[in-house]
């Protein structure tokens, strides 16, 4: 989509939110480990993307009322089949992008605002674990055994790359600070066994690869769209700030993708959700070919384009493709404790107007 010309009166903006790239090195520079990562890793010539031409921008601007069910702050909420409302930090973090795109559209600072409202309600949301932020889900998962709060590596990606945009448009500190610590939940690997009760979103797998998981639990399903989402929130990080230790965590997560992407393809049909469930929606497979083809723009590497398009030509008969989505096939399952007991368990991040008190 070809975007709107921005207003003369954006200039001052526009100048904040793209002289960031004039400062940074070349993004070929080199990164020197002191030590080789415990997952298989190969170096990608990295492409410096423009703001435009990563995800969530390019739509028309979002209503300033988020549609209901919404909070008092006008934070979007979802019923889940408990007859509960909750919050999806994913979803906080991607109306938040698109504000920030349709500031830089349109100038509109009420679209700015409702993006730093956003931000610090994941501030205040975000739970700190071995020097990290961890964004919950409040609500049980019973298909993969998941009881919260629980954390997913897609969440923690998108917040990354919302953080990092704020940090680029308006150039405060705090919203970097946020992301280094969202950047902390990777550092800590996870691992399938021995009784583990700390969280993690990332693990490295037999094989030696990197999976970055939406359901972190003793048999990951790798579901392919969240790997890759919360990798673009490694490559937004890696690109805004050069960090050598992000750049060799992408690079693991890019390694995974050249050598298994390939098995979520199914020749002449829809390609698969996750390794496990091996289910399918073309809702997905739309987003596995989107991101795709960003990955060959992002790393310069043919393979990821040329996938893609295999599979935008792969048809597939309409029995391939669930009627219902997962969540309207379950049933509610009680929880084993109150949220409030849970919750003494997980420090929660104070709002960025209680710490500066």
């Amino acid at each position: 989509m070809n975007r709107r010309p921005r207003r003369p009166a954006l200039l001052i903006a526009l100048l904040i939110a793209t002289t960031w790239s004039l400062v940074l090195p070349a993004p070929g520079s080199a990164y020197e480990p002191n030590e080789p990562p415990p997952y298989q890793h190969r170096h990608f010539d990295l492409v410096d993307l423009p703001f435009d031409r990563l995800p969530w921008t390019g739509d028309a601007p979002p209503r300033l009322k988020v549609p209901p069910p919404v909070d008092e702050k006008n934070i979007g909420l979802f019923r889940w089949i408990d007859g509960a409302l909750y919050y999806r930090p994913g979803s906080v973090a991607i109306n938040g992008m698109k504000r920030i795109d349709a500031y830089r559209d349109t100038g509109d600072l009420r679209q700015l605002e409702q993006a730093l409202v956003q931000a610090d309600h994941l501030r205040g949301m975000a739970i700190e674990r071995d020097d990290a932020w961890w964004l919950p889900f409040w609500f049980d998962y019973p298909p993969e055994g998941l009881t919260a709060p629980w954390f997913n590596a897609m969440s923690q990606g998108l917040a990354l790359s919302f953080f990092v945009r704020l940090h680029r448009v308006t150039g405060d500190d705090v919203h970097l600070e946020a992301a280094e610590h969202i950047f902390g939940s990777y550092r800590r690997l996870g691992r399938l066994k021995g009784g583990q009760k700390r969280p993690w979103v990332a693990y490295v797998a037999d094989g030696g690869y990197l999976w970055l998981e939406h359901y972190p639990n003793k048999r990951p399903d790798h579901v392919l769209n969240a790997h890759l989402h919360s990798l673009i929130g490694l490559y937004e990080y890696w690109q805004h700030t050069r960090s050598g230790e992000a750049r060799q965590l992408l690079e693991g997560a890019l390694t995974t993708m050249r050598e298994r992407a390939g098995l979520y393809r199914r020749e002449g049909k829809i390609s698969i959700y996750g390794m496990l469930s091996r289910t399918n929606h073309y809702k997905y497979h739309q987003i596995h070919i989107w991101q795709l083809r960003l990955l060959g723009r992002m790393t310069g590497d043919a393979w990821f384009t040329e996938l893609a398009n295999t599979m935008a030509a792969d048809r597939g008969p309409k029995r391939d493709v669930p009627g219902k989505p997962v969540e309207s096939r379950l049933r509610a399952v009680p929880s084993r404790a109150p949220q409030s007991e849970r919750i003494a368990h997980y420090p929660l991040v104070a709002p960025a107007r209680e710490r500066a008190a």
